[in-house]
């Protein structure tokens, strides 16, 4: 165990109470820098909701790992540390790895402690990506890409660093692996139709077909369908989806029209298996949706109004306010989409916006008393 280096600054701005509930806002990074937390939807925040962790990068250069401190309102650089560091969500353990001349070992950071542990020797496990982590801490899951449409998930045991290919799909191009904190089991994003040249180069991200979602166990086996895309329903999924607590149901948006989504809903949720899914809100477009660690609420950015405001709602109670107007540019680069999600604790809402002109990090208070009022029928909303 060892402790690693941080290299502290300040940057936060108070910015004050923001409409329509005078939640107080924090803009914790201000660097001429993309300061950005891909994705909401696995938040690398510590179990007392106090620290995040998150990336930063200019085109063309590498990105590196940063934490955020909000006890003492400040932000460091993780030294030695890449920002491809997956976690098991809101656990606040990261997971990364590092090369030295005997070779590459795992390595878990602690962000409540940042405190380090060695777990395994890793240099025969092939290249990951989209990787994330059992619950459990057993278990590192990735995706490997050997060429165009070669595509499998590897289940690597981090006690000794043994690995095994579970399941391949020619289409798991971008699989956005999130596995359930109640089960173990791995949602999988199916990005059929995908398209690639001689040279593994993307052509087509996703085809006519659309995206897909299934849920398979840790062991590669029963696979067991989502109701998105055709033939299930009208619509393909956007790409964002997220496990609703421990309740085993995967929450998701549907990439509906504006006009059918306001009148329908598009913010959905189903269980493995199911053959329709329940609209868990109307009246609004839903892009990025992110489901608290109680899995009791819900946070997405409503791309149909101006300002992109940020929606919260109860799950079980389909009460929804208006929290804050993240004030984002509605652009293709991933670094200005808002990717919201809650603090661990439910105390605040984090979120992207190039507001100042430049992508960075916010942090929104959320009001005492909105989302308990939000979970029973006649409260706020």
């Amino acid at each position: 165990m060892s402790n690693v280096t941080v290299q502290w600054s300040v940057e936060h701005a108070r910015l004050g109470a923001q409409p329509p509930f005078g939640a107080n806002l924090t803009r914790l990074t201000s660097a001429p820098v993309i300061s950005d937390n891909i994705y909401g939807e696995q938040p690398r925040c510590t179990p007392d909701g106090q620290r995040i962790a998150f990336r930063r990068h200019l085109p063309g250069q590498p990105s590196t790992l940063w934490i955020a401190d909000f006890e003492r309102n400040r932000v460091g650089l993780i030294e030695g540390i890449s920002d491809n560091a997956p976690t098991a969500k809101y656990s606040g353990l990261l997971h990364h790895t590092r090369v030295s001349s005997t070779g590459t070992r795992l390595c878990r950071l602690d962000l409540a402690t940042l405190d380090e542990e060695e777990l395994c020797d890793f240099t025969d496990v092939p290249p990951l990506v989209a990787t994330c982590v059992s619950f459990d801490g057993a278990h590192c899951f990735g995706m490997r890409k050997q060429g165009p449409h070669q595509f499998d998930l590897l289940r690597v045991d981090v006690s000794d660093g043994s690995w095994e290919s579970i399941y391949a799909d020619p289409d798991i191009c971008n699989p956005h692996l999130q596995t359930c904190p109640a089960t173990g089991d791995l949602l999988v994003q199916h990005n059929r139709g995908c398209e690639f040249d001689d040279d593994g180069n993307v052509l087509r991200l996703v085809g006519d077909q659309g995206a897909t979602l299934f849920v398979i166990d840790a062991d590669g086996g029963n696979y067991r369908q989502i109701p998105v895309g055709t033939p299930y329903s009208d619509w393909p999924a956007t790409g964002h989806e997220c496990w609703v607590g421990k309740t085993g149901w995967v929450a998701y948006t549907e990439a509906r029209p504006a006009a059918t989504a306001v009148e329908a809903g598009n913010f959905v949720a189903a269980r493995p298996g199911d053959d329709k899914a329940v609209p868990l809100q109307t009246g609004y477009y839903f892009n990025h949706i992110s489901v608290s660690s109680c899995g009791r609420f819900y946070i997405g950015d409503a791309n149909n109004l101006p300002g992109i405001p940020l929606v919260v709602g109860a799950v079980g109670t389909g009460r929804c306010v208006i929290l804050c107007y993240s004030e984002t540019t509605p652009a293709s680069p991933q670094w200005i989409h808002t990717h919201p999600y809650f603090t661990t604790d439910n105390r605040a809402v984090i979120f992207n916006s190039d507001r100042s002109g430049v992508p960075q990090i916010y942090r929104l208070e959320i009001p005492a008393g909105l989302l308990e009022g939000l979970d029973t029928p006649a409260g706020v909303g």
